[in-house]
Order: structure tokens, then sequence, then C-alpha cells
């Protein structure tokens, strides 16, 4: 099924492990790292990332609203939190590999190692979630 932007807003907010949030002037659905706004007054649809660990959301590529376009809600907030907890991963790869070959301090590389497994533990979760929407 194709969806469309408005679509997509109205599950989001029949979706019952949103958060819905209201602002001043617009509504927005926050699910695992993504975050649906809509205004009030024109009723603009657009779809954020907020698990980027910036200052502001940035707004999705055109690959990853044609994710949400054609699979729906549940399946984009899914597999963008996969793509967000892939490059987690590889953060903490580097962190650790950098730690490891420079002053190799046990406790800095006991936390990444933790972080990593904490990572891989949210990534196994979601991705199962993802494969039963399949």
């Amino acid at each position: 099924m194709k969806y469309n932007l408005e679509n997509i807003w109205d599950i989001a907010c029949r979706d019952e492990s949103s958060v819905k949030i209201l602002g001043n002037g617009y509504e927005s659905i926050l699910f695992h790292g993504v975050k649906i706004t809509r205004d009030n007054e024109t009723k603009y649809v657009e779809i954020l990332k907020v698990m980027t660990g910036s200052e502001y959301y940035p707004k999705l590529s055109e690959y990853d609203i044609e994710i949400f376009l054609n699979n729906g809600w549940r399946y984009g907030v899914y597999s963008l939190a996969l793509a967000n907890y892939r490059i987690k991963l590889e953060n903490t790869k580097d962190a650790i590999k950098s730690e490891v070959n420079g002053r190799n301090r046990i406790k800095r590389v006991t936390l990444y190692k933790q972080s990593r497994d904490t990572i891989l533990q949210k990534y196994n979760n979601i991705n199962n979630k993802l494969n039963q929407l399949k």
C-alpha cells in the first residue's frame, strides 16, 4: 500500500506506543528516535530524526521518506532506528579501537564495550519487531 504524509500522521496518532506532544501551533509525535510534526494552521507534515545527538533535528532524506510512504509509520520508524543504531555501533567500534591503540585505559574500554552491548540489544529488539511486521 502506498501512503502519503497525512496517512502516516493519522497512523502515528493512533499508535499507542508513540508519545504525543502539543506545542505552540503544532502537534508532534515521537517514537524510537523519529519525530513527526504537523502544523495546526497549514496542516503541513514533516518527519525528523531526533537520535542524531545534535541541537537541531534534521529532516529525513528523500530515500528515508520513501520508506515511510511505501511501508507505513512503524516500518519506517524501525528502519530508521536500525540505521541510527548501526551508526552508533560503528562509532563505538571506532572509539574502542582508538582507545586500545592509544592510551589503552581499561575502564574506558570496558565502558565502550558495555555501551556496544546495550546498543546491540536495542538493535536486536528493533530488528525482531521489524521482522514481525514483514
